[in-house]
């Protein structure tokens, strides 16, 4: 009876880690991978990677960075970030901390969703205003930024641990 008891918990452990697992991706041009939570959808629009959380109310955009070091591609930010987002304003940030022997700066703040209907979350509509926040990733072949909006405080989490998940490529 232990032994079947045994076997079971271990059976019910693996099919429980099973269904918790991220899907890992690997971005070539930065020579890095990172996971994405379990349940979002991927995209691939031109050069950029696009992620939404199951509920379509989170995306997170990810792409290699047109600089050559991190510094100048936060002083110039406003041009990216126009793309996605209408009158940004960072309200905390850069902050700077070594995550798997990566060099990570982390900027966040506000503004409202630019007229761009690809990236808008669903249920949200131009000019809402919404938190953002964006990491910018040195230690690649190449800068990788990933910046997420939209309900930032229900999948928080899942983002920071996209964040902390992003390591050199195999």
């Amino acid at each position: 009876m232990v032994n079947r008891l045994g076997i079971l918990a271990l059976l019910f452990a693996s099919v429980v880690s099973l269904s918790i697992r991220a899907e890992t991706i690997e971005h070539k041009d930065a020579g890095l991978q990172f996971d994405i939570p379990e349940g979002w959808k991927t995209e691939q629009a031109e050069d950029l990677l696009i992620a939404n959380n199951e509920a379509g109310d989170l995306v997170v955009v990810i792409f290699v960075a047109k600089a050559d070091n991190a510094k100048e591609f936060i002083d110039g930010m406003g041009a990216e970030l126009g793309k996605l987002i209408s009158d940004a304003e960072v309200t905390s940030g850069p902050k700077e901390e070594t995550i798997n022997e990566l060099t990570q700066e982390y900027v966040e703040g506000t503004g409202k969703y630019a007229d761009t209907d690809k990236f808008i979350p669903k249920g949200e509509a131009k000019d809402t205003e919404i938190d953002w926040h964006m990491t910018v990733v040195v230690g690649g072949k190449k800068i990788l930024v990933a910046i997420a909006f939209g309900k930032l405080a229900d999948d928080g989490e899942k983002v920071a641990a996209l964040y902390n998940s992003i390591k050199k490529a195999k």
